[in-house]
């Protein structure tokens, strides 16, 4: 499997951004394999999808108003991709805190 790094900047309502880039997800043949949120100013959403579905994904992606800002990473034909969406959110709202666990 090959990794795909993607980020995106935005300042559209985050709930609905996240929709949105789970929905491009799922109507390429991925599926979400897991998500965190950090405040309401950023996620990272981890995503697999296959190869055959990366451009349909991405034209999805453009198409909801997100330029997605692609590591440079080789994506062979025919493998499955892992990926991951790191989405930083623009606004003006007041930091909502969330409890994040400590790890290590």
């Amino acid at each position: 499997m090959s990794l795909l790094k993607i980020e995106i900047y935005t300042k559209r309502e985050r709930n609905q951004a996240i929709s949105d880039l789970v929905d491009a997800v799922n109507s390429s043949d991925g599926w979400v394999s897991g998500h965190q949120l950090f405040s309401n100013v950023a996620a990272s959403i981890a995503f697999e999808i296959p190869y055959e579905g990366l451009t349909s994904f991405l034209s999805k992606l453009e198409g909801c108003d997100f330029t997605p800002h692609i590591a440079e990473v080789p994506l062979p034909k025919g493998k499955e991709i892992k990926g991951t969406i790191a989405i930083t959110f623009i606004h003006e709202e007041p930091d909502m805190k969330r409890d994040v666990p400590a790890f290590g």
